[in-house]
């Protein structure tokens, strides 16, 4: 497959992005100074139930809404408040515990911290899932827009870090994964980009993100194809197909790797629709140039010419499967049903 890697994804509109700087050092930064500075209260029904979790929501919002020069010293507070009440008064089976200190968390930027606390609250309080997915997005969005910036820039390990960070704080959109593998397959490392690309084609499929979800299933399909991995590329490259019908490197990508399986039965149905394509490999050393020309007549119904073409493979690579059934195809339109059976025999005994 001629591996045309999709590149970036755009940045995500009507969001925070902030520049790239020396002095933005850390990932917190970034993610802290894209949080909203007005206060929205739970709308999930969850209640503190213990005046120490109040007191952190309480911080929580004057965090929240209070000027720079101070939110870093009240969040503080909150986030103090709040541990004491798990840690101390049994307040660990709270979800609005975990709840509040999730968004602490997140406000501070604290991705790591946000993403425990979260995933506490979530367990605790299911009606509350969807709002903090909302919350988690808040923190994914400028990672995302910070790694495309860093990508952009070549800097690439500047933007894995953010992506890796974008994916450990909300795991429902693919393009932080998609991305990854970009770096990854543009870098020579086919593994790393495999296992992105899987998790991006999962999650697009899942969330019915149609052209991400194309673009990952495209792209882990040529990587398998690039670490020899035939047998894995064809349901990928098939499934592909039922999406995108028409995309006509993506029928000669699946062609080689069914001749890479032995599949030379659907190869040679698909090339006669499209011709073959660069990823299938050599028929014989000297002969791929007649193969093709072989392969170029009999799509235009030169039977005759194709006919020739194949007898002239066969000179050089006389146990050429390929190169048979072609043959023997070109004699059926020809219909010379003498030369046809005998170049039957010759195909089967080949395929023993």
């Amino acid at each position: 497959m001629n591996t045309r890697i999709v590149v970036m994804a755009c940045l995500l509109g009507a969001t925070i992005s902030l520049p790239v700087a020396a002095q933005e050092a850390t990932i917190n930064q970034r993610v802290a100074q894209a949080m909203p500075t007005k206060y929205t209260p739970p709308s999930c029904g969850i209640k503190a139930g213990h005046f120490k979790v109040s007191s952190g929501g309480a911080y929580l919002k004057t965090g929240t809404e209070t000027t720079p020069a101070n939110r870093t010293r009240v969040l503080a507070s909150g986030q103090k408040v709040l541990l004491e009440a798990i840690q101390q008064n049994g307040q660990e089976k709270n979800p609005a515990a975990w709840y509040y200190l999730g968004r602490v968390y997140l406000q501070e930027g604290d991705i790591v911290g946000a993403d425990s606390a979260f995933t506490k609250a979530e367990a605790m309080a299911p009606a509350c899932k969807q709002e903090i997915s909302g919350l988690r997005y808040m923190g994914w969005v400028p990672l995302v827009n910070g790694g495309i910036t860093f990508a952009k820039a070549a800097n690439n390990d500047s933007a894995l870090v953010l992506f890796r960070q974008a994916n450990r704080i909300y795991r429902d959109k693919p393009a932080a994964y998609l991305n990854s593998g970009v770096i990854f397959a543009n870098s020579g490392q086919t593994d790393s980009a495999i296992v992105y690309w899987q998790q991006a084609a999962e999650i697009a499929e899942r969330v019915n993100a149609v052209e991400d979800r194309n673009t990952a299933t495209r792209n882990l399909a040529a990587m398998y194809q690039r670490a020899n991995r035939h047998q894995d590329a064809i349901p990928l490259l098939e499934k592909y197909l039922t999406w995108v019908p028409n995309d006509v490197e993506v029928k000669r990508a699946l062609a080689s790797s069914y001749r890479a399986t032995g599949q030379n039965d659907k190869a040679l149905a698909i090339e006669k629709e499209v011709g073959p394509g660069e990823g299938a490999p050599p028929v014989a050393s000297g002969s791929a140039s007649a193969m093709n020309a072989a392969v170029e007549a009999y799509n235009a119904k030169k039977y005759d010419e194709a006919a020739k073409g194949f007898e002239q493979v066969l000179t050089t690579d006389p146990n050429s499967r390929d190169a048979l059934y072609g043959l023997a195809n070109s004699y059926l339109g020809l219909k010379r049903w003498p030369k046809l059976e005998a170049t039957r025999g010759g195909w089967r005994q080949s395929s023993r």
